[in-house]
């Protein structure tokens, strides 16, 4: 029975399942397969079920496919990685199937591919947790120019994404000092009050803070449990 196919190892997180599957072979093969499957390529069964898990076997079983492939594929290359992969993932950020693209913008931000100008574009998706990714990512690779881009996102109607705004410009102001962050930009607001003897509205802050501090982001949940 391949390892892949072990109903035991279907069950272990896709960390787990990766990590094996590079101490088996190297990290480079791995790649190449999720790179492969990101790319519509046939990998194999053994390595569906490897990315896949569980969730898998349906496809296996005669289920549509539909974009789960391509998904697994690319959250794959969060775990092992090859240069070559860059060209597939920058491809598929503008993949019909908003997983797939929410997958790649997670891997541009992991393996610091410099995709800003496709990055722009996603901050601006239909679907929220794209929107959210591709924000996060823009603060990992991102400039002191992309600062408006990610500082107008503060606003989405989803509270989620401007979740994803606050931590992209946190990673922005810790990696470029001209950058002030949401924390640093109040601390100056409330200085520059103070010394002109203007009063702060704290109710404001309270309420910014709060915002932030209760929202949940769906991006957090695990990765398999979410292929339902």
């Amino acid at each position: 029975m391949a390892d892949g196919d072990d109903p035991r190892r279907r069950e272990d997180s896709l960390a787990t399942r990766m990590s094996d599957a590079v101490s088996r072979t190297s990290e480079r093969e791995v790649a190449l397969r999720a790179m492969g499957l990101l790319d519509g390529l046939y990998e194999g069964d053994d390595f569906l079920l490897l990315v896949g898990g569980r969730h898998a076997r349906g496809i296996l079983n005669g289920a549509p496919p539909l974009y789960w492939p391509e998904a697994w594929g690319a959250r794959a290359l969060l775990y092992a990685w090859t240069p070559e992969a860059a060209k597939v993932v920058e491809k598929n950020l503008t993949n019909r199937a908003w997983r797939v693209r929410e997958a790649c913008a997670k891997v541009v931000a992991a393996r610091q591919l410099p995709l800003v100008r496709a990055l722009t574009v996603l901050v601006t998706d239909e679907n929220a947790r794209v929107r959210g990714a591709a924000l996060r990512a823009l603060g990992t690779v991102g400039g002191p120019s992309d600062e408006d881009v990610i500082r107008r996102a503060l606003t989405d109607p989803d509270t989620s994404v401007r979740v994803a705004a606050h931590d992209g410009l946190e990673a922005l102001a810790a990696r470029h000092p001209s950058v002030l962050s949401p924390a640093g930009r109040h601390a100056a607001a409330a200085a520059e009050a103070t010394g002109s003897g203007t009063a702060v509205d704290e109710d404001e802050d309270e309420d910014d803070a709060a915002d932030i501090g209760d929202a949940t982001d769906s991006d957090h949940t695990d990765e398999d449990a979410d292929r339902s």
